[in-house]
């Protein structure tokens, strides 16, 4: 009898320590959700959102946490320190770590520019040396803090991104993202100043408060980003992963979403008017169909090209008669080249590469500083312009080699080995990343240190380019020990 009692006691114990701790969670959570849909409030969503991260990063796969920062990573927020996106990617780096650790798993692969990465690292410590003043010093630090995470980002996709179908998921995130930051272009166009989550993404434009400007000459959009400039690259860059995935699908729905962000994303980067994003977005597609020519036949060129142009003259179209975007249209006929430069860059650059000869070998330090008492400077528009002056001709220099290396693994999209599948895709669309990256960056810089977005694309896409190498590589170490095996036996 007194065993039967202690049985239902533990028994009534057990479910007492499930019920009550899983109902308090159920209770605070419900609690805390109807607040935030009636007040919503952004450190209580931040929070939330690194709960979300650190469940992520203890209980799952740790590419599940690469595929959640992507996510998030075109909405970031300035915090005292740096931004969020830093402090996201010290927080996955360091949980990776110690999981390894603990596991005894391997850190992380081997690359073809290790060594070049390490030597970018100390050109930015040296150029550390020229810093003239302690708040300098203080913003360089925060830039190398970001340019390590941005490394350790380019080394924990080439850790996780080991298999061709982990290849293939990583850009269907990467294209998911593209869609909803075009979104956030959409809510712009049709609700300019529209709070999307308040005290997170919003959209900057403002109508009704003295610019009329936006009703004469246009709006240019920014979206969640505020910055045309950045969103019109943005855009550029991942359209090219949804237009895979759309020729790729076979899922009639999943078709229908790739298309309808495909089209969704190249109205949004019209809708931004940045000549140099378009241009570089017609370069690419250019480019596209020279490295894709093995797969198309002469009917497919046709209505590849008939599609292009039917899409974009209709698209103009429509933000002509419906909207009050700018029209890029006619942005590119009233530009025009001063020796070969655009009339908007050629003050701009001479007086940058003048700034860069002061220190031309390890640069002024990582910090561009735009104003000096009372002088002002040009910001570069040019991401070789910035490095020649942040961090000299010899970070520069490391900083070409370390593209030259990844666009020879990206040109392996020929080989024989990975030819009609996602590996080969993969390659051919990094190799027109690349390319496209190299030939916009005289027009624009990547390091922009006002929003620590771009500069996590660029070293995504060189982790990619390195994560698939190695996986071509890993095949033919697989043909040749198979070979081996066949001779010796």
């Amino acid at each position: 009898m007194a065993e039967g009692m202690q049985d239902i006691r533990r028994t009534v114990s057990n479910w007492l320590w499930r019920i009550v701790p899983i109902s308090f969670v159920i209770a605070v959570s419900s609690y805390v959700l109807s607040k935030q849909l009636i007040r919503p409030h952004q450190r209580v969503i931040k929070a939330s959102l690194l709960l979300v991260v650190l469940i992520i990063l203890l209980k799952f796969e740790m590419i599940l946490s690469l595929y959640f920062f992507i996510v998030m990573l075109p909405f970031p927020s300035g915090i005292v320190l740096t931004s969020t996106n830093v402090i996201l990617l010290t927080i996955i780096t360091l949980v990776w770590l110690i999981r390894a650790r603990a596991t005894g798993e391997k850190l992380f692969e081997k690359t073809d520019i290790d060594l070049w990465v390490i030597l970018f690292l100390g050109a930015y410590l040296i150029s550390l040396f020229n810093v003239e003043t302690t708040r300098h010093l203080y913003e360089g630090f925060k830039l190398i803090w970001r340019q390590l995470t941005a490394f350790a980002f380019f080394y924990l996709i080439v850790r996780f991104v080991d298999t061709e179908q982990r290849l293939e998921r990583i850009t269907k995130v990467i294209g998911l993202a593209g869609a909803l930051v075009a979104f956030t272009g959409v809510v712009e166009l049709f609700a300019p100043g529209v709070t999307i989550i308040p005290g997170w993404i919003e959209t900057r434009q403002q109508l009704g408060k003295g610019m009329l400007g936006y009703r004469l000459e246009g709006i240019r959009l920014g979206g969640a980003f505020g910055a045309h400039n950045l969103l019109s690259d943005y855009c550029s860059f991942t359209i090219f992963f949804m237009i895979t995935h759309f020729l790729r699908s076979k899922n009639p729905i999943e078709k229908a979403f790739w298309s309808a962000a495909s089209l969704m994303t190249v109205a949004v980067l019209m809708a931004t008017a940045n000549r140099g994003a378009t241009f570089s977005l017609a370069f690419g597609f250019a480019y596209s169909l020279w490295v894709f020519r093995r797969h198309m036949s002469l009917v497919r060129y046709v209505i590849l090209i008939t599609s292009a142009v039917a899409i974009f003259g209709v698209t103009q179209l429509a933000l002509d008669r419906y909207t009050i975007a700018a029209s890029i249209t006619q942005r590119v006929m009233v530009t025009y080249f001063v020796g070969g430069v655009p009339d908007s860059r050629v003050g701009v650059w001479e007086q940058v590469f003048r700034r860069c000869l002061d220190h031309m070998f390890i640069g002024h330090g990582p910090y561009y500083e735009t104003s000096k008492g009372l002088i002002r400077y040009f910001w570069p528009h040019n991401a070789y312009l910035y490095y020649f002056h942040t961090i000299g001709l010899l970070g520069l220099s490391i900083f070409l080699i370390i593209a030259y290396r990844l666009v020879r693994i990206s040109l392996r999209y020929r080989h024989p080995l990975i030819a009609g599948s996602f590996l080969e895709y993969g390659l051919s669309i990094f190799n027109v990343q690349i390319a496209m990256f190299l030939v916009g960056q005289m027009r624009t810089d990547h390091q922009r240190h006002t929003d620590s977005i771009y500069i996590y694309v660029v070293w995504m896409l060189f982790g990619l380019i390195a994560a698939t190498g190695n996986m071509l590589k890993k095949k033919e170490r697989q043909i040749a020990q198979r070979a081996l095996e066949t001779d010796t036996g």
